[in-house]
């Protein structure tokens, strides 16, 4: 074997040791943004549960405002607003 294929054969063992290196660090960084990711999208759907339950609780609210004038005035005073029932289009 030459001295230029010796040189040749090392300057392409340590291209290949940098491209190992290289793709355990990524790999590590990959994992850890995959954690952090569904850690958010877990905290996203809890969110949307949440927020789910709570659309439900003031609809059940409102529908219960038309006929007590407290729960009218408390949903007024945390201003959710009130559907007009004069002002609601009709179905047929």
């Amino acid at each position: 074997m030459s001295r230029k294929q010796t040189n040749l054969f090392n300057v392409l063992g340590v291209a290949c040791a940098a491209v190992v290196f290289s793709n355990l660090i990524l790999a590590t960084l990959n994992g850890r943004l995959n954690r952090q990711l569904a850690e958010s999208q877990t905290e996203i759907q809890r969110a949307q549960s949440v927020q789910n339950t709570m659309n439900n609780l003031v609809g059940q609210t409102m529908r219960g405002a038309e006929r007590d004038p407290s729960l009218k005035r408390l949903l007024i005073q945390h201003k959710f607003i009130l559907a007009d029932p004069t002002n609601a289009p009709s179905r047929r």
